[in-house]
């Protein structure tokens, strides 16, 4: 909604991949809660910034709602952090299991999703590594170039949330219900 002139504008990505704008939800962050999944969809439900209205013809402060129309089998979130090194220092911590249902416009059957890959960036070796969970046998692998290790989830888990190693960029979430 233009706050010069009142119209309202819809723009639907049917794309299944969500942003979450990293910058944004870490300045909005008023409960000082740690990032999740969830925290940034609560912070981004309701945001105002600067975009372009047809109507008026010129940029002015917009309210942008964010609504989830419709809950898909997957889910990727894309953690945007706009190519700035600093923002690799903002902690987000990664949930097993997420409810999107605070978040649908229009209520389904309630699904859970659970984790089941992450692309991060290893502050070790300087580059991105993939976790990812096999379809097969339901195990989890880091794959890192050359290299395939077996590794638990709540290792992966642990190096992401607590020593800072690697740092999410795009987490996979699948259905589970």
């Amino acid at each position: 909604r233009c706050s010069a002139c009142g119209n309202d504008f819809y723009y639907f990505n049917s794309y299944e991949t969500f942003e979450l704008d990293l910058a944004y939800c870490a300045s909005n962050n008023n409960n000082n809660y740690p990032l999740t999944i969830s925290t940034c969809l609560q912070i981004q439900s309701n945001k105002t910034q600067k975009s372009f209205c047809e109507s008026c013809q010129t940029y002015y402060p917009m309210n942008i709602f964010n609504k989830i129309y419709y809950s898909p089998s997957y889910f990727v979130f894309s953690l945007n952090r706009e190519g700035n090194p600093n923002l690799l220092n903002i902690p987000f911590l990664l949930e097993n299991y997420i409810d999107i249902d605070p978040f649908l416009e229009y209520k389904q059957s309630y699904k859970k999703y659970e984790i089941h890959a992450i692309v991060s960036f290893s502050r070790n070796e300087n580059k991105y590594v993939c976790f990812g969970q096999s379809p097969v046998d339901k195990q989890w692998y880091l794959y890192n170039d050359e290299k395939v290790d077996i590794i638990n989830i709540n290792n992966v888990l642990n190096f992401h949330n607590n020593n800072n190693a690697y740092v999410p960029c795009i987490l996979l979430y699948k259905s589970s219900g």
